[in-house]
Order: structure tokens, then sequence, then C-alpha cells
């Protein structure tokens, strides 16, 4: 994952895995402060393993903190990185209500987002 590999005129990049494994001396680098480039890192289910990290996990494998491990992750600026729902929201909901306006927040039309779930017991489905 270089800039040669991922040339600056390359807007959309993605990166799948089962694991992401940063170890002994390496670097992950991602800077999305261009508000035209636009990433994905999706850590899937596909039985692979790391020694350490175990499945679908993300992170930096030092030996003991003798070796530097860096992850330098950037995205682009945002006034408000979450907000809280203005009244509930259903399964059947077409739209949700937030108490903060989205644009205010930086959010823009295309953005992910994650809702997660407040009942007592709640398995996330």
């Amino acid at each position: 994952w270089t800039d040669t590999s991922h040339p600056e005129n390359q807007r959309s990049i993605w990166l799948c895995a089962g694991y992401i494994a940063i170890e002994s001396g390496g670097s992950f680098e991602l800077n999305l402060q261009d508000e035209e480039k636009r990433a994905w890192v999706y850590i899937m289910n596909n039985g692979a393993f790391h020694p350490t990290l175990k499945s679908r996990s993300f992170g930096g494998v030092g030996n003991d903190g003798e070796d530097n491990v860096m992850i330098d992750i950037q995205g682009r600026d945002l006034k408000r990185t979450w907000s809280l729902l203005q009244q509930p929201l259903l399964p059947v909901s077409r739209q949700m209500k937030l108490l903060h306006q989205p644009l205010e927040m930086g959010w823009k039309v295309g953005d992910r987002i994650a809702i997660a779930p407040t009942d007592n017991m709640a398995s996330g489905e």
C-alpha cells in the first residue's frame, strides 16, 4: 500500500482483508484530507487468522515494545463525528432525525454511518 500501488490520480481506494497487521518496524498511513479522496477498509470474516491479533482485526504488532509500529489514519476534518437521534428509528423507517444538522457537522451525501442499538440486550440485528 504505497503511492506507487495507489497513485495520486486514483481517488477511490478499497482495502479488504481478514485482518491487517502492521508488524515490527512497519507503518500504515492513510491520508484522506483531500476532499476528492475516498477509502474503505473492510475487515471481512474470511477465516484468515493472525497469531497475535487473531481474526477480523486491524492493529500493530511489535516485539515487546522494542520495534516501532506506526498507524496514521487521517480523515477529512469534521466539526462533529457523531450525533444522537431526535426520535426513535424503527426498522421500517426511511428517514432519521438527528439532534444536530448533518451539513453543519461537515457530513456529506455518500458518507457512511453506523447506528448502534440501545435496547437492553440488543443483538445488533
